[in-house]
């Protein structure tokens, strides 16, 4: 058994054992395998993973046991020589059973990870929603994300929900993230459920695109090992991501399983040939904000998108034809006000006044005019175009509060 004890000063271990058994409880401690390669640090070895790493010095005996003590920082190593003891120190012969001995009164690292992980497991239950909502913590990535799982235990006894939580920020053109396959090459269930511009400068803005990747707790349990590894695709780029297996470990052990359903044969219904589509737990007024809002973000984005096109073709810059279809605004607002309308006449059917009828359709119709308003005049400026924009939107804003106190 391979075992760990950490130093007082931070990042800073030392492990004993099989050296098979190190170098795997490295490699999950980090998320996935390591590369290995001697600096020039008297032979001293760096443990890579990407961005991250780890510098370790190393004892190794002839019978396949090693002991490693190291660091985050490499400028470091001199200090832990002195400070383990191990300066010019010869490898000394060590059996399983004296390596084990050597710190079994320290716990795994691996174990304590893992609890501190599950630990900070927020659980909040719904009383009205009739469900209690388990989100984990930020997991660690390289790639400018917040990256979490949640779950959703439902009172009424359905199948838990579990969710990859995805928000990426990045600079340049919208992605549209429409799409997800993990390194097995199977499609994954991605639910789009944000856009934002962060902040803008002259000649860039940050974007930021918030995606829900549905996965049953099986598909969890296959990936504890390995870690969860996955590329998310848009029309117009993707990006690789990473879930570490001790992560996924921490977030089974915090969530209970659900409880085998006993099911009387004389209830067995046929399976049905559709597939059943997950149900949408917003309230009704959730769902016709949302359906404004994503009309609002997504075609302005489209906007945006089409001039940036145009002034590429204004400057002799060649433009491929599917990236243009992207930047097709019409086509955006015809898509999104559809659903918009959709939304709008289920809450209306739900209003149970006629003062609430009447100020939900005052919105509705300024909702409507403020999306194709996106669209600019013959002849407006930017500052007017801008001006425009704001004054459509707080229009509707208006008209909602005016239906918040008749309702």
């Amino acid at each position: 058994m391979t075992m760990v004890f950490t130093g007082n000063l931070s990042h800073t271990m030392i492990l004993a054992g099989p050296k098979k058994e190190v170098e795997a409880l490295i490699g999950n401690l980090m998320g996935t395998a390591l590369n290995v390669s001697k600096t020039n640090k008297g032979g001293m070895n760096k443990w890579s993973q990407e961005s991250s790493a780890l510098y370790f010095g190393k004892i190794e005996d002839g019978s396949g046991n090693m002991l490693l003590y190291g660091t985050g920082s490499a400028k470091s190593i001199a200090y832990f020589d002195k400070l383990y003891g191990f300066e010019n120190q010869q490898p000394k012969s060590t059996s399983d059973s004296e390596a084990g001995a050597v710190v079994a009164s320290a716990p795994q690292t691996t174990d304590r990870i893992q609890d501190e992980i599950a630990q900070k497991v927020t659980i909040v239950h719904d009383e009205f929603k009739k469900h209690t909502a388990y989100m984990g913590p930020n997991s660690p990535n390289s790639n400018q994300a917040l990256i979490l799982i949640r779950a959703w235990k439902f009172d009424d006894g359905a199948e838990t929900r579990y969710q990859v939580f995805l928000r990426h920020h990045y600079y340049g053109d919208w992605r549209f993230y429409s799409s997800a396959y993990d390194d097995n090459g199977d499609s994954l269930d991605l639910t789009k459920i944000a856009h934002e511009t962060v902040s803008c400068s002259n000649r860039y803005c940050r974007l930021s695109e918030t995606i829900g990747i549905n996965i049953p707790r099986q598909y969890l349990e296959n990936k504890k090992e390995s870690g969860m590894r996955f590329k998310i695709s848009g029309k117009a780029g993707e990006e690789i991501f990473t879930v570490p297996p001790i992560y996924i470990k921490a977030i089974l052990s915090a969530i209970p399983a659900d409880l085998p359903k006993r099911v009387s044969t004389d209830l067995i219904k046929p399976t049905p040939t559709l597939k059943e589509e997950k149900p949408d737990i917003r309230t009704p007024a959730e769902r016709y904000d949302g359906a404004f809002q994503a009309a609002r973000m997504i075609c302005g984005a489209t906007f945006v998108l089409s001039r940036q096109y145009a002034a590429s073709r204004e400057r002799g810059i060649a433009v491929a034809p599917d990236a243009m279809a992207r930047a097709d605004l019409p086509a955006c607002q015809k898509k999104y006000l559809g659903e918009m309308e959709v939304e709008y006449k289920k809450f209306n059917m739900l209003q149970t006044s006629k003062d609430a009828k009447d100020a939900l359709t005052d919105h509705y119709v300024a909702t409507v005019l403020a999306v194709r308003g996106i669209s600019p005049y013959m002849g407006e400026s930017e500052s007017d175009y801008k001006a425009r924009q704001i004054g459509n939107k707080q229009k509707a804003d208006e008209k909602w509060v005016r239906y918040e106190l008749a309702k």
